[in-house]
C-alpha cells in the first residue's frame, strides 16, 4: 500500500517546505539503512530461527509505520521512516531460506515464482487503496491499515510455521575432513555395525545384520541427515510420483524400513498432517526424541527398534497395516538369504493395495566418468579395484535382484527405474569426497590390509593423498547405479 515512490510523495505533501532534494536525501538514506540492516539478518535467524526471525523484524516495521502520519515534525517523520526501514528488509534473507528449506529443489522455481507472483498481484492493489483513501483526506488510515495486514501477516505466518520442522541445509565444506564413519554411511543408512564387516560368519551367526549387533555413530545422526539431503536433492521426491496413495487418501499410514536417523519419515509425516508414521531400525540410537516426537506430532510418529531381516519379521501387530513402506540403501549391510527376508518382511507390512518403494545403489557399478581431457585418474581407479575386490568376497548380489525378490514375495506392477544420480552436483561431490579420503583407510581396516597381512607392502598413504589430489580436479567422479523400485501389493 505504501511503495516508496507514495512515501516520497507523501513526505513531500505532508511537509511541503520540505523541499524534493530532502525528499531525495531521505530516501536514499532509507535504502542505505535498509542495506545495512540486511548484513545483520542471518546473525538474528541463526539466534531465533528463520521463523522468528521473519516475525520479530517484521513486527517493529508495521509499528513504526504506524506513527509516521502522527509525526508532529519532519525530522521524526524521517526517523521513523529509518527505522522502519532498517527492520523492513531483514524478513527478506529468512524467508528465501525457510522456502529452500522446506521444498524440493525440484518445487523450488515454481514456489518462489507463485510467491512473487501473489505479492507482485497484492503490490499492484495497495495504491488503488491508498489513492482512495487520499481523495477522502484519510492518510491516517492508510498508514494504519497497512500496519494491521502487516501485523496479521507476522501472527499468522508465526501460528502456522513456527514449529515447521526443518531439514538440515548444510552441506560438507570442500575443506571439512570426512571420516571413517562416512563410509559406513555410504554404504548403509542404518544396518551396518561398523564391526560387522570383520565379524562376518555367512548367514550361520546372521550374517551382517542377525547377530544382534548395534551401531553406534558418533555424530551419525547429522551425517545420516547430510546423506537424506543429498538423496532427496537427486531424486526430487520423497514418496514416488507412480504411487498413489498420497493422491487418493486423506489418511495412510507409513512404515520406513532401516530408518536410520529417522529424517525421512519425520518430513513424510511433516508434509502430510494426516499420515501414521512408524519407523523402523536395528538399534534406537539415532532415533529422534520422544520429547521431540511429541511436541511435533502429537502420537502420528513412532519408532521401532527392530532388524530388517529378522526371521519373525516385524511382528503380527504391524503385517497388513501399511499403504506404503519405504526402504533406502540396504545395499551390503545384508547378504544372501537376508535379501529375500527383508523384503519379504516389508511386503508383509502392507495393507492389500499398498506400495513398496526400495531405493539402493549398486556399489559393483562404480567407476569413473570424466568431462575434460587428460584427467589423473590412476589413485582413484586403483582404489575402486581393491574396493570391487573386497565386495567380491561378500554374498551382497546386486539391486538387480530386488525386482525378482519383490515380484515373488506377491507384489504386481512391479517398475524399476536406473537413476544417473552424479547429475545432483551435491552427490557427486560429497561421493567423490568420501570414496578418496576414506575408502583407503576402509579397505586397510575391512580387509586385513594391515602391516604384516595380505596388502603389506602397499603404500596406502600415498595412494589415498594421490587419490585427494585427483579428487580436487575439474570434471572428474564417481558414477554408479542407483535403482528406484515400486511394487504394488494385490488387492
Amino acid at each position: 500500500m505504501l511503495p516508496v515512490t507514495l512515501m516520497s510523495w507523501y513526505a513531500n505533501w505532508r511537509y511541503r517546505w520540505f523541499l524534493t532534494n530532502r525528499v531525495g536525501y531521505t530516501m536514499a538514506a532509507v535504502w542505505l539503512v535498509a542495506s545495512i540492516a540486511n548484513l545483520f539478518s542471518a546473525s538474528v535467524a541463526r539466534r531465533l530461527g528463520l521463523v522468528r526471525a521473519m516475525v520479530f523484524t517484521h513486527l517493529p516495521t508495521a509499528i513504526f509505520l504506524a506513527f509516521i502520519p502522527l509525526a508532529s515534525t519532519w525530522w521524526l517523520m524521517a526517523m521513523l521512516l529509518l527505522a522502519s526501514s532498517a527492520f523492513g528488509s531483514m524478513d527478506q534473507a529468512p524467508r528465501s531460506a525457510f522456502v529452500a528449506a522446506v521444498f524440493l529443489p525440484s518445487e523450488r522455481t515454481a514456489v518462489m515464482g507463485t510467491l512473487n507472483l501473489v505479492r507482485t498481484l497484492a503490490a499492484a492493489g495497495g495504491p488503488l487503496v491508498t489513492g482512495y483513501f487520499h481523495e477522502k483526506k484519510m492518510w491516517t488510515a492508510v498508514f494504519f491499515l497497512s500496519a494491521v495486514l502487516k501485523i496479521s501477516y507476522d501472527i499468522g505466518l508465526l501460528v502456522m510455521f513456527v514449529n515447521t520442522k526443518l531439514p538440515e541445509t548444510q552441506r560438507r565444506p570442500r575443506d571439512t575432513t570426512v571420516t571413517d564413519v562416512d563410509v559406513g554411511i555410504l554404504l548403509s543408512e542404518s544396518l551396518t555395525p561398523p564391526e560387522a564387516f570383520e565379524s562376518m560368519d555367512d548367514e550361520e551367526d546372521g550374517g551382517l545384520v542377525g547377530g544382534g549387533s548395534e551401531y553406534i555413530i558418533a555424530g551419525g545422526s547429522g551425517k545420516l541427515n547430510e546423506q537424506h539431503k543429498c538423496l532427496v536433492g537427486a531424486f526430487g521426491f520423497h514418496i514416488h510420483p507412480s504411487i498413489s496413495v498420497t493422491k487418493e487418501k486423506h489418511e495412510f499410514r507409513v512404515a520406513d524400513a532401516a530408518c536410520g536417523s529417522g529424517i525421512w519419515l519425520t518430513e513424510i509425516a511433516t508434509q502430510s498432517p494426516h499420515a501414521q508414521c512408524d519407523g523402523f531400525d536395528i538399534s534406537d540410537k539415532q532415533f529422534p526424541a520422544s520429547s521431540d516426537l511429541t511436541r511435533d506430532f502429537g502420537s502420528r510418529v513412532h519408532f521401532h527398534a527392530q532388524d530388517a531381516t529378522a526371521e519373525e519379521g516385524y511382528g503380527k501387530a504391524f503385517e497388513g497395516q501399511f499403504d506404503i513402506v519405504a526402504v533406502r540403501l540396504l545395499h551390503i549391510s545384508i547378504a544372501g538369504a537376508q535379501w529375500t527376508r527383508a523384503v519379504q518382511n516389508a511386503v508383509a507390512l502392507l495393507k492389500p493395495g499398498g506400495y513398496l518403494q526400495w531405493i539402493d545403489w549398486d556399489p559393483h557399478s562404480a567407476h569413473l566418468v570424466q568431462s575434460r581431457p587428460l584427467v589423473k585418474h590412476a589413485a582413484i581407479d586403483k582404489l575402486l579395484g581393491f574396493f570391487k575386490q573386497f565386495l567380491g568376497a561378500l554374498d551382497t548380489g546386486t539391486t538387480a535382484r530386488l525386482p525378482e525378490e519383490m515380484r515373488t514375495a506377491g507384489l504386481v506392477d512391479v517398475r524399476s527405474e536406473l537413476w544417473a544420480l552424479d547429475a545432483d552436483l551435491g552427490w557427486r561431490e560429497y561421493f567423490l569426497k568420501t570414496i578418496t579420503t576414506v575408502l583407503p583407510d576402509v579397505i586397510v581396516k575391512r580387509t586385513g590390509q594391515a602391516p604384516g597381512g595380505a596388502g603389506d607392502g602397499m603404500n596406502w598413504a600415498g595412494i589415498k593423498a594421490a587419490a585427494q589430489e585427483e579428487g580436487k580436479q575439474e570434471g572428474l567422479w564417481v558414477r554408479t547405479e542407483m535403482w528406484c523400485h515400486v511394487g504394488k501389493k494385490p488387492l
